[in-house]
């Protein structure tokens, strides 16, 4: 699925769109980030399924960095995190 395709314009991003708001609207702000992060993994897996387990990897390396950032942060973590 491309961004100009038509999946994506009439069906995808309404989809998202509204169903971000909706749970926005409800106050359920976890649920409203899990549901962009499911939608973006979808888009994402779309075109080939077979790059979700880098895309996965890539979110967890960056998410474990982040967080060792958090408590010390250290131009060595940081040059890790970058590279």
């Amino acid at each position: 699925m491309l961004f100009n395709s038509y999946e994506f314009i009439f069906l995808f991003l309404p989809i998202m769109f509204f169903g971000y708001f909706y749970l926005t609207s409800k106050r359920l702000i976890v649920g409203s980030k899990v549901w962009l992060v499911g939608g973006s993994l979808f888009f994402y897996s779309w075109w080939n399924v077979i790059y979700l387990p880098l895309l996965l990897g890539s979110m967890i390396f960056n998410y474990l960095v982040g967080k060792s950032l958090e408590h010390k942060a250290t131009k060595y973590m940081l040059t890790f995190g970058i590279v």
